[in-house]
């Protein structure tokens, strides 16, 4: 697990990760079927920020936290 993980905040349907001054660098959004799954239909990861994981860890919080 990432130290980012313990940063990463849930915001309606989607978990996000802001910077220090409060600028999203990092989403994911779902939508819930009210089924037995949801569906990830977006990602942001700044570019800063590419290459590092942080679409996997968003994706392992989503998995994780909107379990049934």
């Amino acid at each position: 697990m990432s130290v980012l993980d313990n940063n990463f905040k849930k915001e309606g349907t989607a978990f996000v990760l802001h910077n220090e001054e409060g600028d999203k660098i990092a989403e994911i959004h779902y939508k819930d079927t009210n089924e037995d799954y949801v569906i990830a239909d977006h990602t942001l990861v700044d570019k800063s920020l590419r290459g590092h994981g942080i679409a996997e860890q968003l994706l392992d919080k989503l998995v994780t936290d909107v379990s049934y």
